[in-house]
């Protein structure tokens, strides 16, 4: 009875697994973030990176889903007017982890447009920052392709924005919204069904 029930496990996990796709990326990104008053604090864009590792649904249909998890390293500097003729500013850190929800929309066997919510969490907030929490609400937006490898690995490039603080966590009177733009550059591992392959 053991060994039924085991190898019904192992034949299942194995179904499973054949249609689904794992996605480990990196990305170099130049942020800066927007408030909704003019003539406020302003930033110039730096230079951050992004990690992320993605577990896809892999489907034949037009639409696919899955879900996410990334690590954003940001970089700001904050100008802020103090006098008449002053100005002061101010560098700071802004790390974030996200959860994403994955809308893969296909647009050929290669490319796709991807649409994704995200729940964002500042790891290193500190109240002295001018920049406010980023923990909220997000959003990104990506349009990409994907490129065989082998049967088992395909090289993915997708450019990608974020925008972080649509709908903020926290009470705050002036929301700026860290907005990152950058190139994905990543390797996905699993089954690939396209039928190309076996011509």
């Amino acid at each position: 009875m053991k060994k039924i029930i085991l190898t019904s496990c192992v034949i299942l996990l194995t179904t499973l697994l054949s249609g689904q796709n794992f996605r480990v990326a990196v990305t170099p990104i130049s942020n800066v973030f927007h408030s909704k008053y003019v003539g406020d604090t302003y930033d110039n864009p730096k230079l951050g990176f992004n990690a992320n590792l993605d577990y896809l649904f892999s489907t034949n249909n037009s639409v696919n889903f899955g879900i996410g998890l990334d690590y954003q390293s940001s970089k700001t500097l904050n100008v802020r007017p103090i006098g008449p003729a002053e100005l002061s500013a101010q560098a700071e850190k802004i790390n974030i982890c996200s959860i994403s929800l994955k809308s893969m929309f296909k647009l050929t066997k290669e490319f796709y447009f991807s649409f994704d919510p995200t729940i964002d969490y500042q790891a290193n907030y500190d109240k002295t920052q001018i920049t406010d929490n980023q923990s909220g609400i997000g959003l990104s937006v990506g349009a990409g392709g994907n490129f065989i490898i082998n049967n088992f690995l395909q090289f993915n490039v997708e450019p990608r924005l974020w925008i972080h603080n649509i709908i903020p966590f926290n009470d705050i009177k002036s929301p700026f919204r860290l907005s990152a733009a950058g190139i994905n550059l990543g390797l996905i591992f699993g089954h690939n069904t396209d039928q190309r392959l076996e011509k």
